[in-house]
C-alpha cells in the first residue's frame, strides 16, 4: 500500500504519517473511537477498541472509507 497516497485521500485531520518517525500511517476514527496503524505491507493494527465487536465495526468502517483505494 502506498501510504503517502493513502494519507492524501483520507481526512487530513484524522491522519498522521511521518515515515521518519514511524513506518505506519496513523488513522483515527471518531465512531467507534479507535486508532488504526496501517503499514505498507497491508497489515493493520486496531487499538482502543473495548471488545472484539467494536474492532469488527471499526474494520468495516475503515473498509468503507478505503473502498476507493482497495478496488480501483
Amino acid at each position: 500500500i502506498d501510504l503517502s497516497t493513502l494519507m492524501l485521500n483520507l481526512p487530513f485531520e484524522k491522519t498522521e504519517y511521518e515515515p521518519e518517525q514511524f513506518p505506519g500511517l496513523i488513522y483515527r476514527l471518531d465512531d467507534p473511537q479507535v486508532v488504526f496503524l496501517i503499514f505498507s505491507s497491508g497489515r493493520c493494527v486496531i487499538t482502543g477498541a473495548d471488545n472484539f465487536d467494536v474492532a469488527e465495526e471499526a474494520e468495516e468502517a475503515l473498509r468503507d472509507e478505503l473502498s476507493f483505494f482497495l478496488n480501483p
